[in-house]
């Protein structure tokens, strides 16, 4: 035996079997019918013996090592963990659900020079990682360490390290507490003489594992192992605690109060003592505990992972102040003897009175080593005052007489949640880390939903457009990655703003909004597509106390809210849904969400679920039309009116979508066709309330979700350069651009019912543009934004009058690479068509299905319509050199793509862009408008007929000096970029040809928008400029600003100095800047600046071709004279043509003067 100045663990134990040799020391396994594995006294001293021998001699294993335990709760367990002990080392427990890149923070930072494993669990370790795998059939492991191998006998002291816990820290790195062997023996030893063990006792362990597990093996009682999957399960643990004759366990608090309204509570009474740690102990829970089991001791215990038990007390008592009415929580109880809590004002460290609260800074026996590899962190909470050191809880609490300390909360960020301990920092820095490319700041802190309290994160976004519930979305799936689900926020919620006191500038969490938990989460949700799916993720919303609306099918349990408790809920009800399939809590973490549980139960049918059917779809949704008796009435008076008046007066349009790429543009074009003009733009509110209280609902207030709505809009406006200059100026935008909060997607969209009856009247035609946009989600995802809504919208159109409906359709409901011709009037919804069944994405299916609806809505009720299907969108290059494009565009992708991987398909691979610019699809849609009586019924396809080839996109890329080569297909990658080969296939390789005959017919030219390669080339050099592509290799006249005013038109004098780097500016793009007579000259020149961001960083010159006497009107020159002037750039005037005959030349005499 050591000689050490007081016990060690491991002795303890050794002490222990010597005296019990045959007696029943372990008792694993048992879940799911599985055998038990039984080890004797004498048998887990000898195996324990052999692997502590192996560690020593094979892994270089003594005082002060570390060595990982990594594997599920069972008789290994307990092996590994004596076994480390008697080697000398420290054991270091590691979860087994530990996310990759935690485990890998972990791994990196402990160095353990082994790890107790199994199979499964060794595949996710480091490979230079020195592992002991147990077999997952104990029968082998035992026979392997039956060898009869003893370690050497280390001189360990009672003040080594035993243990090595690790927790949440707040810079997101996960700290190691270290704690010597004595900590866990003065509290041990506190507990047997508190609670004496009696002969045969058998105590149940899982809760707080590896603070457990060792105790009654010190006393010769018999351990049983909990299985996880029985844990939480309130049928099997109260049969397993009765089965197995189990007299003691610890629970925390809400883990047995769900087990108290369990069923099988009755199987529960013959526990002789229930320990309770984790959460503070209400006096409502004590009294449950001794009305269903009133033969059991209760026992309360104040723990901390850094100085072990604390304080403790014996509820079992009769005391009148315990008593629900007079109180609402327990008090921890008295401290353990050579405890002492010192109560200390958090700012002067001085002791308050008695009674007095203040933070609690615990001394004595128990307390930690400290930190692995944290000195400071050490230092700063573990203080020596008065030559005593002790540990700063950052618990706030009070003693009163008698010495019983009372806990009042937290003085720090750490919460406690469900018997989690939370380091809400650690969340936080985690967030920055993972999610720092969307999110510009965030604070995590908790919040109450009917007496449940919930991890709850504010965000605000980096980029304020970026889309709320994609950003909620990635943040959780990055902080998976690295924080274990307990510490992922229940909830998010994205705010404009985080809200800062004006006086101390700090961060004001009072005006933190509330959560909205009857709606947080809907947007993005993914319905349940089936009858097993609905009827589960009903079943889920009444565990989690939530609308079924916001059960996501395709996240799991846990990740909507649930936790461990709630599962013995949820266990119920499925079973009682579905009995024949026989649930267990096995199950459940195996298939967590609503999908996989659903695939799981029906797997067995001889029937599967329900596929999914378009023309049946259609069909049915066909039926929930509510059509009014009067609207075919209504049509006719309609229509009599366009006969009678000749056209539709149309002014005042609803328009939705106004927000995207294309709705902004039809937007812009509408305001621009007439003076009389008044737009209603259909905006759904933000899902944050920082910007707005309900009570002040006045749409010119600048609190009000319209205020809201009308910045989201007015930001998109100015995105897409749609403000200002030949755009709209600010005064029409805020005359007769109106904001409507409502939401196509719900009934009414959303408004209360006197609004919407206002706006059906008030209304005279729809163009209904907004689409939800998803490649990868399935048709259910996108029902609700696409299909749903479009029903509403066409409802809306015949409500009080009749309306005309514009329908914004795409080329995607027609499927690709087929080799077939679509013509404008080909019915792509009749039966026999193959076209539905051909459609692959839930895009397409949604807007075939939407399409479709619409078409039969106008079939059966003489509804006027019109649909547009559109292929892909290009922009266009302004006055200021710069491209508007939509940045989420696949055929930027695409660009990007060749400029970032410096290669361009061969023309040979026949692959091609098509794209129309999107100002030309916005003005046509707008002019058809005003002509319903000729285009009702019609379907006009924007798909460019004539696409641009591979050829001339390598000769644009390389004359705007992008460094690229033309390749195979087959030299394209195939995975690891967004735009892999199979995209570009898809995206460039579509052999269908579309019909435009209706739409050319309404174009006075004749032909469709042709898209030459000269546009090209200006889109390209434009999108540089904008930085939507990366900028092109600097060339010899990069960074200056050429303007050509006075020269001859000469594409190739353009084409030319563009390929150089320059920016060149032709006449017309001065035509809204020239300085008129007598203007304020440094007003224009700031307006030059704001207009032609290109100049921003000029580092060459202005060049004017003209003669200073060549020219009076407006004085041009001189005015390019006083922006160079006021920019600080050099200006110099060349000859017109006289001395200059040549684009060599020209481009010289620029150089010179770079």
């Amino acid at each position: 035996m050591s000689t050490t100045a007081g016990p060690v663990l491991h002795d303890l134990f050794r002490q222990q079997a010597a005296r019990t040799p045959d007696h029943i020391a372990v008792v694993g396994g048992g879940a799911g019918g599985l055998p038990y594995t039984t080890l004797t006294y004498a048998e887990l001293e000898a195996l324990s013996d052999s692997l502590a021998a192996r560690l020593q001699s094979e892994y270089n294993t003594g005082i002060g090592s570390l060595v990982g335990i990594y594997m599920p709760k069972d008789a290994g367990y307990i092996v590994s963990y004596i076994a480390v002990l008697k080697a000398g080392g420290a054991y270091m427990p590691i979860d087994a659900n530990y996310p990759n890149d935690l485990l890998e923070m972990v791994m990196q930072d402990a160095k353990p020079s082994c790890v107790c494993t199994t199979k499964a669990l060794a595949a996710k370790l480091p490979e230079s990682q020195k592992k002991f795998i147990f077999d997952e059939d104990s029968t082998a492991w035992r026979k392997e360490l039956s060898d009869g191998r003893r370690p050497e006998n280390l001189n360990v002291k009672d003040t080594d390290p035993a243990y090595c816990v690790y927790s949440s820290g707040t810079t997101g790195k996960p700290k190691g507490i270290v704690c010597p062997h004595r900590g866990a023996v003065v509290s041990y030893d506190y507990r047997f003489k508190a609670y004496p063990y009696g002969k045969d006792e058998r105590e149940a362990c899982n809760v707080f594992f590896v603070w457990e597990l060792l105790r009654p093996l010190l006393k010769g009682a018999t351990l049983y192992v909990v299985p996880d999957t029985v844990i939480y399960d309130s049928t099997v643990l109260p049969e397993y605690i009765k089965d197995n004759e189990i007299s003691r366990m610890l629970f925390t608090p809400s883990l047995l109060e769900a087990m108290l309204d369990s069923p099988g509570v009755s199987d529960m009474t013959g526990l002789q003592l229930v320990i309770l740690c984790g959460e503070v102990v209400s006096t409502q829970l004590r009294q449950k505990i001794r009305r269903n089991l009133p033969n059991t001791r209760i026992h309360n215990l104040y723990s901390v992972s850094e100085c072990h038990d604390v304080a403790g007390s014996d509820l079992s008592v009769d005391d009148p102040q315990l008593d629900p009415s007079n109180r609402k929580f327990c008090p921890v109880g008295n401290l353990l003897p050579q405890v002492k809590a010192n109560i200390l004002d958090p700012e002067s460290l001085e002791p308050v009175p008695l009674g007095v609260a203040g933070e609690i800074y615990v001394e004595g026996p128990t307390l930690a080593i400290g930190y692995l590899n944290r000195p400071e962190l050490t230092a700063a909470k573990f203080i020596t005052r008065d030559g005593r050191r002790m540990y700063k809880t950052g618990d706030v609490g009070y003693v009163v007489e008698g010495g019983m300390l009372e806990i009042s909360g937290r003085c720090d960020s750490m919460v406690k949640i469900r018997g989690y301990s939370i380091e809400l920092k650690a969340v936080q820095v985690a967030m920055y880390e993972l999610c720092g490319d969307i999110i510009h700041e965030c604070i995590v802190t908790t919040a109450m939903h009917n007496d449940d309290r919930k991890l709850v994160a504010y965000v605000v976004r980096k980029d304020p457009s970026a889309d709320p519930n994609l950003v909620k979305k990635t943040i959780k799936s990055k902080l998976k990655s690295r924080l274990p689900f307990y510490m992922i926020p229940t909830y998010i919620c994205v705010l404009e703003s985080l809200p800062v006191n004006s006086t101390s500038g700090k961060l004001d969490a009072k005006r933190l909004p509330e959560i909205d938990f009857a709606n947080e989460g809907t947007d993005m949700t993914v319905p349940p597509s089936t009858t097993t799916e609905r009827t589960i993720a009903s079943i889920y919303a009444r565990v989690l106390d939530i609308p079924v609306s916001t059960v996501d099918v395709t996240l799991g349990f846990f990740e909507l809210g649930g936790h461990s408790l709630l599962t013995i809920k949820l266990l119920q009800l499925l079973n009682a849904e579905y009995p024949d399939k026989e649930i267990t809590l096995q199950d459940l973490f195996d298939h967590q969400s609503v999908r996989r549980m659903a695939d799981f139960i029906v797997a067995d049918r001889a029937v599967s679920d329900e596929e999914l059917d378009l023309h049946q779809e259609v069909s049915v949704l066909q039926k929930s039309f509510l059509i009014n008796p009067a609207c075919m009435q209504q049509v006719r008076a309609f229509w009599r009116n366009i006969v009678n008046e000749g056209a539709l007066g149309n002014s005042r349009v609803l328009l939705t979508g106004a927000t995207g790429f294309l709705g902004s543009h039809i937007l812009a074009s509408l305001l621009k066709s007439s003076p009389r003009i008044s737009v209603y733009c259909l905006i759904r509110p933000p899902v944050d309330r920082l910007s707005w209280h309900e009570d002040d609902a006045s749409p010119h207030s600048t609190a009000s979700p319209a205020a809201a709505c009308r910045r989201r809009l007015l930001a998109t406006l100015e995105q897409y350069h749609l403000m200002g200059g030949d755009g709209l100026n600010s005064a029409d935008v805020k005359d007769r651009a109106h904001i409507l909060v409502g939401d196509v997607s719900l009934e009414s969209f959303g408004m209360p019912s006197e609004d919407y009856d206002y706006w059906t009247t008030h209304v005279d035609c729809v163009v209904h543009a907004a689409a939800q946009v998803n490649l990868l989600y399935p048709y259910q995802a996108l029902f609700k934004g696409n299909v749903q809504a479009s029903v509403h919208v066409a409802s809306f159109c015949l409500y009080n009058k009749v309306k005309p409906l514009h329908y914004v359709s795409t080329d995607a409901v027609f499927p690709v690479g087929k080799e077939r011709h679509y013509a404008e009037d080909f019915s792509i919804f009749d039966a026999k068509s193959p076209v539905a069944n051909e459609l692959k994405s839930g895009y397409a299916q949604t807007k075939w299905a939407a399409e479709d609806l619409i078409h039969k809505f106008a079939e059966s009720t003489g509804l006027p319509s019109v649909i547009y299907r559109l292929g892909n969108l290009g922009g266009y290059v302004g006055p200021d050199g710069l491209a508007t494009w939509n940045p989420r565009d696949s055929n930027l992708e695409f660009l990007r793509a060749c400029v970032e991987l410096g290669m361009v398909p061969a023309q040979t691979e026949g692959l091609h862009l098509e794209l129309t610019p999107v100002n030309l699809a916005s003005d046509f849609i707008v002019d058809c408008l005003w002509d319903i009586r000729h285009t009702n019924g019609k379907v006009f396809h924007l798909i460019q007929p004539n696409t641009i080839p591979m050829g001339d996109v390598f000769t644009c890329l390389s004359s705007a000096g992008y460094k690229v080569e033309q390749c195979s297909l087959d030299a394209w990658p195939a995975d690891g970029t967004f735009m892999n080969r199979d995209t570009v296939k898809e995206l460039c390789g579509d052999n269908n040809t579309y019909g435009v005959e209706n739409t050319v017919s309404r174009i006075p030219s004749g032909k469709y928008f042709e898209v030459e390669l000269s546009t090209l080339q200006e889109y390209i050099r434009g999108l540089g400029r904008a930085q939507l592509l990366p900028s092109a290799p600097e060339g010899p006249l990069s960074g200056m600003v050429i303007s050509l005013v006075g020269l001859p038109s000469s594409d190739t004098l353009q084409r030319t100095l563009q390929s150089q780097g320059a920016l060149v500016v032709p006449a017309g793009g001065f035509k809204v800047l020239y300085a008129a007579s007598g203007c304020d000259v440094a007003s224009v020149i700031n307006d030059v600046c704001k207009k032609l961001p290109a100049f921003k960083g000029v580092k060459g010159a202005i060049i004017t071709t003209l003669d200073s006497n060549s020219i009076q009107e407006r004085g041009l020159n001189a005015f390019l004279a006083e922006v160079a002037r006021g920019m600080a750039i050099p200006m110099l005037a060349l000859p017109a043509s006289s001395s200059i005959d040549s684009v060599a030349q020209y481009v010289s005499a620029c150089a010179k003067h770079q």
